[in-house]
């Protein structure tokens, strides 16, 4: 079932491009790590940003800079905040801009819940198929399944060789992926879909379970495109909340 009271699901589909296409690379055609691993509630003009809290604490952006937690009540009443960018050319670099924004405040939170949620598996070393199974074990020993993956190209190049033949390519994976914020499905680890960040530091791996498991983006204004005196100002008005911390594991390298 899913943790949320009302739930909007976007119509935002990935399209899979060539890492080696730059004009294909450079369009709006993926949404952000963000969008990828929460579930997209559009929420219309007067509508609070309201859903229902687990028995664990849950973490939200209570600013676009500051992570906040909860552990009483009920319910979480989520904040939106606006953030917005400037372009002179092409108004979808813009956009691409906001997703790179979108996906900092996401990292942010996930170091908040990984930190303070005591989520984390760390290693020294390479990396080992051990321990990528101890990080999907964290999720699924709470009756829930890992169903995205989201790691730096380098580490991604690394899991390929000691996981052999659990991983499968979509394409051919390359660091000169990280050259965008996110990128389409590179391929799949155990069956889940794997994400390539450069926002992710390398040697780190996230797990986490199905969008609707893990927590919501609230948007109450999509990407808006206003010209002014020569500029474009793209800006969008969103928030983050993590509902159940036991959706996610972080495996770290030391």
């Amino acid at each position: 079932m899913s943790l949320f009271r009302h739930i909007a699901v976007s119509s935002l589909k990935s399209t899979r491009v060539s890492l080696f296409d730059l004009s294909l690379l450079f369009q709006n055609t993926a949404p952000g790590v963000a969008r990828q691993c929460l579930m997209v509630d559009l929420i219309s003009p007067g509508m609070f940003a309201l859903y229902d809290r687990l028995d664990s604490p849950s973490f939200y952006m209570s600013s676009a800079e500051h992570c906040s937690s909860i552990t009483e009540g009920q319910q979480v009443l989520t904040p939106t905040f606006e953030i917005s960018t400037q372009c002179t050319i092409n108004p979808d670099l813009a956009r691409d801009s906001l997703l790179e924004q979108e996906d900092s405040k996401f990292f942010c939170m996930l170091d908040c819940v990984t930190g303070q949620g005591n989520r984390t598996l760390s290693y020294s070393g390479q990396i080992t198929s051990s321990a990528i199974n101890q990080s999907f074990e964290m999720v699924e020993q709470h009756d829930l399944t890992v169903g995205r993956v989201v790691t730096h190209p380098i580490t991604w190049l690394e899991m390929r060789e000691v996981c052999g033949q659990h991983t499968e390519d979509n394409y051919p994976c390359d660091p000169f992926s990280a050259i965008r914020s996110a990128l389409r499905s590179s391929g799949t680890l155990f069956c889940s879909d794997v994400f390539l960040s450069s926002k992710v530091p390398v040697g780190d791996v996230f797990c986490f379970a199905p969008a609707e498991y893990v927590g919501a983006l609230p948007i109450r204004q999509d990407f808006v495109v206003l010209p002014t005196e020569g500029r474009f100002l793209v800006y969008e008005e969103i928030g983050m909340v993590m509902l159940n911390i036991y959706s996610i594991s972080r495996l770290h390298a030391q």
